[in-house]
């Protein structure tokens, strides 16, 4: 059995995994959007602000376009680490690159405002589009899936478009470049 592996504000990764359960974003004068309760430390000098309180009404016209989820969201600012981490879940950093991706929600923890995050028509999901970085949580493994493909619902957490219902109720029908596998 190895030594667990303890970190310093110093020593922790920058914009990498802890372990497989945990992220550390490093903020330097940056900004981030940040899903409330997905936060379990954080080092430095960060400032924590909520969507639509004025300072960053320019930041959130460009890059937050979600008032159903308006309520779960805050802006991270400043120099620092933060450490996201999500129930006993895999937590993985991807890059989206002038695409667009639709995601289930609470799955999301956080992304670059240089991403815009749309409401999405179905439920319970939400769409990024531009090019930048999120950090996501899933249950098991991604897989990553060129489509056509079938997928169960209840399993799938992301991928270009939505899902959409088939004839059975078992399974849904989604042209996903990936989606995530639940254990």
């Amino acid at each position: 059995m190895s030594t667990p592996v303890i970190h310093d504000p110093m020593t922790l990764p920058s914009d990498d995994n802890v372990n497989a359960y945990t992220f550390c974003v490093e903020l330097t004068g940056s900004r981030w959007f940040l899903q409330k309760g997905k936060m379990i430390a954080y080092y430095g000098q960060i400032e924590f602000s909520g969507i639509g309180h004025g300072r960053f009404e320019r930041l959130i016209r460009t890059s937050f376009h979600s008032p159903l989820h308006a309520n779960d969201w805050v802006v991270a600012e400043g120099s620092g680490k933060m450490l996201l981490a999500d129930r006993a879940y895999d937590v993985n950093s991807f890059d989206l690159e002038n695409g667009n991706l639709t995601v289930r929600s609470g799955n999301l923890l956080a992304y670059q405002p240089t991403l815009a995050l749309k409401q999405s028509i179905v439920p319970g999901f939400v769409t990024l589009i531009g090019t930048g970085k999120f950090v996501a949580a899933s249950n098991g493994p991604v897989v990553f899936m060129e489509p056509p493909l079938r997928v169960d619902p209840r399993r799938w957490w992301a991928g270009r478009t939505a899902p959409r219902p088939a004839t059975t109720t078992t399974t849904g029908t989604c042209r996903a470049c990936w989606a995530g596998c639940g254990r």
